[in-house]
């Protein structure tokens, strides 16, 4: 019985800790949009370009520096650093291109190359990449063990004009760089 009344308080307790940073996110977002910042909006990217696919990934690219604030403030706090180790990523990820190429790094530290799996389907460029890592913390008897495995899989979708058939891949010091030229 006491148990249940043990786990019914941590709940609380989580539950009122997500509504305090809540109401701070609410409060600093307010105060944000007080200053000089203006809000982000739709029309504010369709001015910038008129190509469907660019709009949508500025999109994406302002949604998830939104979703790394909220983020990042949990998996920095001990308490869910254990939690958030063994979650399922996302990497981060620039996507560029010159006169000749597109480009895309994604940044994937402790991935191993034999478990990255790069696919394209169309236009469509499929990553896949799982890691894994074993701690110990003394090699005969184990006072101490951890081990976790975290996995992603992210979609991009190219321009028309992208040749999928001269696609390159590098991967280097936690980095993976894609290029894949223009089509003539």
């Amino acid at each position: 019985m006491e148990r249940k009344f043990n786990l019914i308080y941590i709940l609380l307790s989580i539950l009122v800790a997500i509504v305090l940073l809540q109401s701070y996110y609410i409060y600093d977002f307010k105060k944000e949009m007080q200053g000089n910042s203006p809000p982000v909006s739709v029309a504010k990217f369709a001015a910038q370009s008129s190509d469907p696919f660019e709009l949508m990934q500025r999109m994406q690219e302002e949604m998830q520096k939104g979703f790394g604030q909220f983020n990042s403030t949990f998996s920095n706090d001990p308490f869910f650093k254990d939690a958030y180790a063994h979650m399922s990523i996302s990497p981060l990820s620039d996507f560029k291109e010159n006169s000749n190429n597109y480009i895309l790094e994604l940044n994937i530290p402790g991935a191993k190359k034999n478990k990255i799996s790069i696919n394209t389907n169309d236009n469509t460029l499929n990553i896949e990449a799982t890691m894994s890592n074993t701690h110990d913390s003394n090699d005969t008897n184990y006072y101490h063990r951890e081990r976790y495995s975290q996995s992603f899989k992210r979609s991009f979708i190219l321009p028309n004009n992208a040749d999928m058939d001269s696609l390159k891949s590098d991967y280097k010091d936690g980095v993976l760089k894609i290029t894949i030229a223009k089509k003539k």
